[in-house]
């Protein structure tokens, strides 16, 4: 009836205060920092001015020393300088032979001649010289032979003359080298035979 109502007590709520001290370490590091930068540029400012304005201690590059001067030579004269301080292997005795009846079979007699005479083995071995000039004898025979083969023939043309009249001429160089064995005969065939060949 006296509609009363009970309430609780509030609880007061009660914060503990701490009084805390500012902290001096940030800023001491960026003033720590600005002055390292600071002092780095000034030191590469101070770099770059001494090397600017004072003299370089560097050692001068040397001078190359001038080209030699080319000359022009002629290159045949040059080829056979080379070819005559080169040293020239000495072939055997059956080699130089062989040689020298390679140039008579080509009809180059006087090369033939002078392959061997040129040989250390010319001396040793002279009785090898007149069996080339035997052999020269022989080329000598097989080109009078053919002109007078030439002769014979019934039916001629004008191409084998030719031939003949070459061959006649390969014969007369042969009997011109000194030393040929029968070439008094030899020589008066081929006189013969270039009488009757018409040229």
């Amino acid at each position: 009836r006296l509609n009363l109502q009970v309430k609780a007590p509030t609880l007061q709520t009660r914060f503990n205060v701490v009084e805390t001290k500012k902290s001096e370490l940030p800023s001491k590091m960026i003033y720590l920092t600005s002055g390292a930068i600071s002092l780095v540029a000034l030191l590469v400012i101070i770099y770059l001015l001494v090397e600017i304005f004072l003299p370089s201690e560097s050692p001068q590059p040397e001078v190359p020393a001038p080209l030699p001067k080319l000359q022009t030579t002629n290159s045949t004269s040059v080829r056979e300088q080379v070819e005559v301080k080169k040293p020239q292997a000495t072939m055997s005795l059956l080699d130089t032979v062989n040689k020298a009846r390679e140039k008579i079979e080509a009809d180059e007699y006087t090369d033939a001649l002078a392959i061997w005479d040129s040989s250390p083995h010319a001396e040793r071995n002279p009785s090898l010289r007149e069996d080339l000039l035997a052999d020269i004898g022989a080329r000598i025979d097989v080109h009078l032979r053919f002109a007078e083969n030439v002769l014979s023939l019934t039916e001629k043309n004008e191409g084998i003359y030719e031939t003949a009249i070459e061959n006649l001429a390969k014969a007369k160089r042969g009997l011109e080298i000194q030393g040929i064995p029968r070439k008094d005969r030899r020589f008066a065939k081929w006189e013969n035979l270039k009488n009757k060949i018409k040229k």
